[in-house]
């Protein structure tokens, strides 16, 4: 049935439609919004592009090195890992896209063995206005 719903409201929308969709079925927003915009105690806390929401917060990465000298060169590049295990020449980070060019200047200094990217999902940058105590306003955050 979900996918009858999806098929539905996708046609809707070719045929120029606008539809107004309340779900906390993340997989739904995510194929069938273009705009998506977040309510917290009944009030406008955020309202975004769709496209845009995997660029809004970090991508978390898991980097392993091959040498613990490319591991410490990397540890002290002015990055903040939040998980470090120097003995496995291992990190996690997480990496806003205003740092990427930092992030991928200090990784070209490296060797790297592997590295895993984890892009954030809309429930995560859902998750993220909840978990914080700070104050909303019509558009975003406010300075608390």
């Amino acid at each position: 049935m979900q996918e009858v719903f999806i098929d539905f409201i996708r046609n809707e929308k070719k045929r120029g439609k606008t539809i107004l969709l309340s779900s906390h079925i993340f997989s739904e927003v995510e194929a069938l919004c273009d705009r998506i915009a977040i309510i917290k105690e009944g009030r406008l806390i955020s309202t975004v592009a769709a496209a845009d929401v995997k660029h809004g917060l970090k991508n978390e990465f898991t980097i392993e090195f091959e040498t613990t000298d490319d591991y410490d060169r990397f540890i002290h590049s002015g990055l903040s890992p939040e998980k470090g295990d120097k003995s496995a020449k291992k990190c996690v980070i997480s990496v806003p896209d205003k740092v990427t060019n930092h992030f991928l200047a200090a990784l070209s200094k490296c060797s790297i063995r592997s590295i895993d990217e984890h892009s954030v999902s809309l429930e995560e940058f859902f998750m993220h206005f909840y978990k914080n105590n700070k104050k909303f306003g019509v558009g975003g955050i406010q300075n608390a």
